[in-house]
C-alpha cells in the first residue's frame, strides 16, 4: 500500500513501511510545502517582535500624550466657544491638531497590522 503525496496531489511519497525521500531541508517530499509555510510564517513573526519593540519604544507614549493634550485643548476651546470667549477658527485649529495628532497614533500601529496580515497570508489564509 502506497501514501498519498499532497505537494502533487498524484504520485505516492512511498510505499507503506519505507521512508519517503528526504531534500535538503530535511524534510520528507510530502511535508515539503509545510515546512516552507512554518519557515514563511517564522520570519514573519521575528519580523513582527521587532516591530512590536519598536511600537512600545517611547514613540507610542509619546503619541498617546500628544492625543491626550490635543484632546484636552479642544475641549476647552469648544467650551470657550460656546460661551463666545473665543472665536471660531481658534476652535477648528485646536481640532485640526486633534485630528493630526489622533492620525500620527493611528499610523504608528500600521507596521503591526501589516505584520498581521502578513502572517495570515504565510499560514495560507486569503
Amino acid at each position: 500500500m502506497r501514501r498519498f503525496d499532497p505537494s502533487n496531489g498524484l504520485e505516492p511519497a512511498a510505499p507503506v513501511g519505507q521512508v519517503a525521500p528526504v531534500d535538503a531541508s530535511g524534510a520528507p517530499g510530502h511535508r515539503r510545502p509545510c515546512v516552507a509555510a512554518f519557515v514563511i510564517a517564522s520570519d514573519r513573526c521575528c519580523r513582527r517582535r521587532r516591530t512590536r519593540a519598536d511600537m512600545d519604544g517611547p514613540e507610542q507614549p509619546r503619541l498617546r500624550r500628544e492625543v491626550d493634550a490635543a484632546g484636552e485643548a479642544f475641549g476647552i476651546e469648544q467650551l470657550q466657544y460656546k460661551e463666545a470667549a473665543t472665536d471660531l477658527l481658534a476652535a477648528l485649529q485646536a481640532q485640526q491638531t486633534l485630528f493630526t495628532a489622533r492620525n500620527q497614533l493611528v499610523q504608528s500601529h500600521r507596521p503591526l497590522l501589516q505584520a498581521f496580515v502578513h502572517l495570515f497570508q504565510a499560514l495560507g489564509g486569503g
